[in-house]
Parts: structure tokens; sequence; C-alpha cells
């Protein structure tokens, strides 16, 4: 179980060399992106070795994380796996308002609802968020990394080391989508569909 944000992407079975996966996929947050297909994608790929390493790169630190996911889930207290979860959250969105409900938080933190619920009081007593129905702000940031007691290390900032341009400390995501309307029509020529717009064509416009 892991988290891809802007820092990574799906699909990864298709960088490995195979056509599908058995793994499912959910929407924590609300936010855009671009398509690809498979046989686009591995063109590119076959074309750019420095854009196969990338990808390879990303494959390796994606599996560490979720490697180091499943062992803290067994191992680490409930209110430190939150916290965790909610810098790993942060670190891929652009605002400090996070919108998760607690069932939600239950299915990928392996636990029971009544559960979640306990431990958000407890990080809300501490001072390090402010949480309501379906919504979780972030406080104190510092003060949730010190409750991890290090579960939120050197492995869950990997993605860092290797794409600093994506996860810089949250909110810098307008660097990972083209800068002009002329960058943007060169990613469709190449085969790049705005997964947002795909999905909701009459939501907004691209200047």
């Amino acid at each position: 179980m892991g988290i891809i944000g802007r820092d990574g992407m799906m699909g990864l079975a298709v960088v490995l060399g195979e056509d599908s996966s058995p793994n499912e996929t959910f929407i924590q947050v609300a936010s855009r992106g671009f398509l690809i297909t498979t046989t686009q994608l591995r063109s590119a790929m076959f074309a750019s070795s420095s854009l196969h390493l990338s990808f390879c790169r990303y494959a390796h630190d994606f599996l560490i994380h979720t490697s180091r996911t499943a062992l803290v889930n067994s191992r680490a207290k409930i209110e430190e796996r939150l916290a965790r979860w909610l810098l790993l959250v942060h670190d891929r969105t652009d605002e400090n308002t996070l919108n998760l409900t607690h069932e939600f938080l239950s299915t990928m933190l392996g636990v029971r609802r009544p559960g979640v619920t306990l431990a958000l009081h407890m990080l809300e007593y501490r001072g390090l968020i402010r949480a309501k129905r379906s919504e979780i702000v972030i406080i104190d940031r510092d003060g949730l990394v010190a409750l991890t007691q290090g579960l939120y290390g050197p492995e869950e900032q990997r993605l860092r080391t290797h794409f600093p341009f994506v996860l810089s400390g949250a909110r810098t995501s307008e660097k990972q989508l083209p800068a002009t309307s002329l960058g943007y029509a060169e990613m469709s020529e190449n085969g790049w569909t705005d997964a947002a717009r795909r999905l909701h064509p009459e939501k907004g416009s691209y200047i």
C-alpha cells in the first residue's frame, strides 16, 4: 500500500514489462493529471534511456515506500501511523487542508474507524491538526514529524532526492504542469491527455 501524487505515476506494471496489475487504485484527494497509452509510454521509454531510467528509479523508490508502509502499519502506534500518513499526503498536495474521511483513513492504516477517530482527537489535542467531518487541517507539520518517532524519515523522503522539483514540502504542483499553452500542446502531441479534462471537459480552460 502506498501513496502516489505528483511525484509519480500509476501503471508501474508497464514500466516493469507487464500489461496490467492486480492492484487497486483509490483517489484520496482531488487534483489533475495526465494520461498516456501503454503503447505510447513504451515508445517514449524506448526512445529515451534517461526517461526509462527515471521511471525505473521511481519504481524502486515506490517499492521501498510500500514495504516501509507495511512495516510501519504492523509495528507502530496508530497515532504515529496516522501522523506519518498525513505527512505523506501533505507532501503531495498544495494546501494545508486535506479532504480525507475517517473511513478512508481506516482503510489506509488497516485499523477500525473508531481507532482513527481517537487518533485524530489525540493529534488535535496536541495542537498538530484541526479535524472535522471529511477535512483535516495541518497546523504543526514539525510537530507531526516529531510525533512519528523517526517513522517519517529518510526512506519516506527518498523521492525528494531523486525528484526535488516535485516534492519540495508541498504547494509546488504548478511545476508539474507546462507553463504555457504551447507546452501544453506539445504534451498533447506526444500522447499525453489531460485526465481532468477528459473526465470533466467542461471544467476550466488552459491558457
